[in-house]
């Protein structure tokens, strides 16, 4: 299923040893486990008993209405292992665990991705797709449109940039955006590049380091849609 977090989740139980827990109900105030989050689903629990000081953390699976399975311990009282609770009752509630912030990259400054691919949809939002053209020269770049591209190529001679055929993209909604930063050349040619906007192709800026940015959408039937951007 997925990771899911929830807030203000906590239960009690009484299971023993290290296998998965038996949620017995929640606490005043709170919700239960399967209030918040489905079977299948993963989650971050603590395990905390108050009478013994024995305590677990990690990443939990919850497998059916009352049962959590301890999948993966993260820290513990008892040496980052399973601990092996007594008998009692133990408080068993969601978190956000230390170890699970600390896989969150912190980007401080200005930061360079060397010889990395991103595919979709591993980012979403405004730019499903990022495509880097690379340095395009007097070669081809084609254009893979889906519910938003962002295109990235810095000119170095006069190639040709290639836009998918419109009405292969069925329905509204399809589009790119076309970053090109100026570097050598004097002219690109443009297949499949569709209508202007309030205005005729104004041309690209091929001054070094000048940006030209084209915004293209599709109609759903043949046509191309484009807005232009040309740093002065």
């Amino acid at each position: 299923m997925a990771l899911k977090f929830a807030d203000r989740v906590k239960e009690t139980t009484t299971t023993t040893g290290t296998g998965s827990i038996t949620l017995a109900g929640t606490k005043p105030g709170f919700r239960t486990f399967n209030a918040a989050i489905s079977n299948g689903d993963t989650c971050y629990y603590c395990i905390a008993d108050a009478a013994t000081g024995d305590w677990e953390v990690g990443l939990g699976t919850f497998t059916a209405n009352t049962t959590l399975a301890r999948t993966t311990v993260q820290a513990s009282s008892n040496s980052g292992s399973a601990v092996s609770f007594a008998a009692g009752t133990k408080d068993v509630f969601l978190i956000v665990s230390a170890a699970a912030l600390a896989g969150f990259a912190t980007l401080t400054g200005t930061e360079t991705l060397t010889n990395k691919t991103l595919t979709t949809p591993k980012l979403t939002g405004i730019f499903e797709l990022v495509q880097a053209g690379g340095n395009l020269g007097t070669g081809t770049l084609t254009v893979v449109a889906s519910t938003g591209t962002l295109v990235t190529s810095t000119l170095t001679g006069n190639g040709t940039i290639i836009m998918p055929t419109a009405n292969v993209l069925s329905g509204y909604g399809w589009g790119a955006t076309i970053v090109l930063t100026g570097g050598a050349g004097t002219a690109i040619t443009r297949t499949n590049w569709g209508t202007y906007l309030g205005t005729t192709d104004p041309g690209i800026n091929f001054t070094s380091g000048k940006k030209t940015i084209y915004t293209m959408f599709s109609d759903g039937t043949t046509t191309w849609y484009t807005q232009l951007y040309k740093e002065a």
